[in-house]
């Protein structure tokens, strides 16, 4: 399963994260890309880190600029993530 998306320069990207107890699901520009399992109690994060990927290697971390971080205490549903890409895509 692939994790990586090529990103280009100087243009905007969304990316979403989520996940609950057992699974885990990405989505990119508004559209799902992949869902995985995993193991451990991730609804518990006292150290949340973004932008070092899913690990904690040191070669994982991103290189570039981010804007408009949030972070949720809810689980967000497909439709959800693709209203916020159509809202961020038209500058709203």
């Amino acid at each position: 399963m692939t994790y990586t998306m090529n990103l280009t320069v100087s243009n905007w990207s969304h990316v979403v994260l989520a996940w609950n107890l057992t699974n885990l699901w990405g989505y990119f520009n508004g559209q799902h890309v992949f869902t995985t399992t995993h193991e451990g109690d991730y609804l518990d994060f006292p150290n949340v880190a973004v932008g070092n990927g899913y690990s904690y290697s040191p070669d994982r971390h991103w290189k570039g600029r981010m804007d408009e971080v949030r972070i949720y205490n809810r689980l967000l549903d497909a439709e959800g993530i693709s209203n916020l890409y159509e809202k961020g895509f038209s500058g709203m």
